[in-house]
């Protein structure tokens, strides 16, 4: 018996030694784990900022660059996200110094967020984003609507009655989203970039939005406007707010 107590003893010891050697990898992954998770609740949303030394003097937010033209890049959003109207967003204005008329369009415009292409949103695909966006937010809408009639005490036994206001809001809805819809998209097709032939001495401008997502902190933010065959390159400084 003495034997078999002996060899119990001694697996009992190799099984309580070496837990901790299989932990480790279990334990290390929990504290990566837990430091990823940790950096990404901190890091602030991305923001934008004109360099000092680049700025206009008295708009911290413009660069400004003359050659044959004068091009300027105005800043319309310091923090930007993914949302529609949080997407980062700058004035591009071209003035022709010259004695012929001078081509500008929104394909004159490139981005690169370091050495990787921003995508810039059409006036199309601005559109198309604000009518879906608008019709689900109007989705939402009626169905909390119906939520709340069907809890009411004066539709609780009469179904045909829900219905009918059930209907009612969701026509009111679909109106006041059509309208507030039709406004937005006028709007964005107003401010956008479109071709135009810029008379001597005049000026043509427009806003471009571009796909937050291609954008990186850390990584300078180029925009090179080429007219009249010359090209015009302004950087700005991405970081996270707070750090």
């Amino acid at each position: 018996m003495t034997p078999s107590r002996s060899f119990s003893a001694g697996a009992m010891r190799r099984r309580h030694a070496s837990t901790p050697t299989r932990a480790l990898p279990a334990l290390g992954a929990l504290v990566l784990i837990t430091l990823v998770v940790s950096g990404c609740a901190t890091a602030g949303p991305l923001t934008v900022r004109s360099p000092a030394a680049a700025s206009v003097a008295g708009d911290p937010m413009r660069q400004r660059i003359e050659k044959r033209d004068v091009v300027q890049v105005r800043l319309l959003t310091p923090g930007f996200s993914r949302k529609l109207e949080e997407l980062p967003a700058f004035d591009v204005a071209v003035t022709n110094r010259g004695a012929t008329p001078l081509s500008f369009a929104a394909s004159d415009v490139v981005v690169h967020s370091g050495s990787n292409p921003v995508r810039v949103y059409t006036a199309g695909e601005l559109v198309d984003r604000i009518q879906k966006e608008a019709e689900q937010e109007a989705r939402e809408k009626t169905g909390a609507s119906a939520e709340k009639i069907l809890q009411t005490r004066s539709t609780n036994g009469d179904p045909s009655s829900a219905i009918v206001k059930i209907e009612r809001d969701k026509m009111l809805d679909q109106s006041a989203t059509a309208r507030a819809t039709s406004n937005e998209r006028f709007a964005e097709i107003v401010k956008s970039i479109v071709p135009v032939s810029i008379s001597p001495g005049g000026t043509g401008s427009g806003v471009i939005k571009l796909h937050a997502e291609d954008i990186r902190a850390g990584q300078p933010l180029q925009i090179v406007v080429t007219v009249g065959g010359e090209r015009y390159e302004f950087i700005f400084e991405v970081g996270r707010a707070g750090t």
